[in-house]
């Protein structure tokens, strides 16, 4: 319902891919999933009913998030809101930009909220470092293998010179 009273238009005669998120949908005759999937498929709406569209919305992406293993659909939905968030309006009227703006303020606060409660710094701290030596790793790998190649050619060259 929005904030009316009336129902909420469907976005689309489109099909969730996530039952309990509908804001993740894909064509009905494409069960592959990997073309014309929509990422924050929201009706248009004015901007009030909009926002609370999309904290709905957030409400029910952070569900899918706490139950479901696969935390891309949090990275991918944020995506896609701050996409639409970001995309120049034409004018007055119906659109998805208050959808977004509800939603994105919606997770920026549970964000607030789940760091002020919760010691992210392990965490945070774990995810740079491995960040860190995955690209370092092969890097150094990388200078030792041509460092030694380099002595390699320079030993031949050195020694063909004295023959």
């Amino acid at each position: 319902m929005n904030s009316k009273g009336q129902a909420m238009p469907a976005a689309t005669s489109r099909v969730r891919i996530y039952p309990n998120v509908s804001c993740i949908t894909r064509d009905p005759n494409d069960w592959s999933h990997k073309t014309d999937v929509r990422l924050f498929d929201v009706p248009e709406e004015e901007y009030a009913d909009g926002v609370l569209t999309g904290m709905k919305v957030a409400w029910e992406v952070l569900q899918e998030v706490a139950t479901a293993a696969d935390h891309e659909i949090a990275n991918s939905v944020l995506k896609a809101a701050v996409a639409v968030a970001n995309a120049p309006t034409t004018g007055a009227g119906p659109s998805r930009k208050g959808a977004a703006v509800g939603f994105l303020d919606s997770v920026s606060r549970v964000l607030r909220d789940a760091a002020l409660a919760w010691d992210f710094r392990p965490t945070l701290a774990k995810e740079i470092q491995s960040h860190e030596e995955f690209f370092e790793t092969p890097l150094r790998e990388m200078k030792q293998s041509n460092a030694a190649f380099i002595a390699e050619m320079g030993d031949a060259r050195t020694a063909s010179a004295f023959e």
